[in-house]
């Protein structure tokens, strides 16, 4: 299924909250299980845009984690703006 950058993004978000991943090719498995197809490329420049960092992990292996603020390196007019991009279809006022 083709799902745009945010919402592939998002839900990397969420797996690597859910599972304990220590290589991309694990993350890219798990995203073909939920039918987003993404190449190890992507999924590494995925990580970077996320803020994606490895930290220890149960057992002493190095897994990879989300910091709190994942955008806080970009400007958040940047992150917004993609944001907005992506999600809002129309603004009306009322």
């Amino acid at each position: 299924m083709a799902v745009s950058k945010t919402r592939r993004q998002h839900r990397i978000i969420e797996l690597l909250g859910a599972h304990a991943i220590e290589r991309q090719t694990e993350l890219v498995e798990l995203l073909a299980n939920d039918g987003i197809a993404a190449t190890q490329a992507t999924v590494s420049r995925d990580l970077d845009d996320i803020g994606a960092i490895k930290v220890r992990g149960p057992g002493g292996t190095s897994v990879y984690a989300v910091p709190e603020l994942p955008f806080a390196r970009r400007g958040s007019d940047e992150h917004l703006h993609r944001i907005l991009a992506d999600w809002v279809v129309s603004i009306e006022s009322s």
